[in-house]
């Protein structure tokens, strides 16, 4: 079976060998499933089509009322990437507390381009922040980091400092 190492960028579809920071090498079978959040097609699309090429599996949905069907139905998720505002009066906050709730071990990457930190989501255990603008490679990185670790990784890519403002956002409740 290839095996193909991350730092150079490729991936094998059965298996990833990665050395994390000074420890044994870990043995993550491929393909994953990522559960992908996003509202806006343009954008969801070619994350999908990205991760796909790199080898996961992606559900894609446009709500957190769709994905929250998802996981209540029993499909496999290994890692979720949610946008933080969605249509439909729930957002990417709202689900990740969630999905916290009843599966607690599932990782959560958060993302928004009105924040520079979603409001009320603590990073730490599972739970990760990238801002919008990102790059493709930066979020299947952030992915693969935290599904390996299981805890994930420092921060890389700082966000922007954006003001916020109480009408970008529902407060945490």
């Amino acid at each position: 079976m290839p095996i193909a190492s991350v730092a150079a960028g490729t991936y094998s579809r059965r298996e990833i060998i990665l050395s994390i920071a000074e420890s044994s090498a870990a043995v993550v079978p491929l393909p994953r499933v990522v559960l992908v959040v996003e509202d806006e097609t343009l954008v969801r699309y070619p994350l999908a089509e990205h991760l796909r090429e790199a080898g996961w599996v992606v559900v894609e949905t446009h709500d957190a009322a769709e994905a929250m069907q998802v996981i209540t139905s029993g499909t496999t998720v290994d890692i979720a990437f949610v946008d933080f505002k969605l249509p439909g009066g729930l957002t990417g906050y709202m689900f990740a507390q969630w999905l916290a709730g009843v599966r607690p071990t599932v990782p959560v990457l958060l993302t928004s381009g009105l924040t520079s930190r979603a409001p009320g989501f603590v990073e730490g255990g599972l739970r990760r922040y990238i801002a919008k603008p990102y790059a493709l490679e930066d979020v299947s990185r952030m992915l693969l980091e935290m599904s390996i670790s299981g805890t994930p990784l420092e921060m890389a890519i700082d966000p922007p400092a954006i003001p916020v403002t109480p009408t970008h956002f529902e407060e945490p409740g």
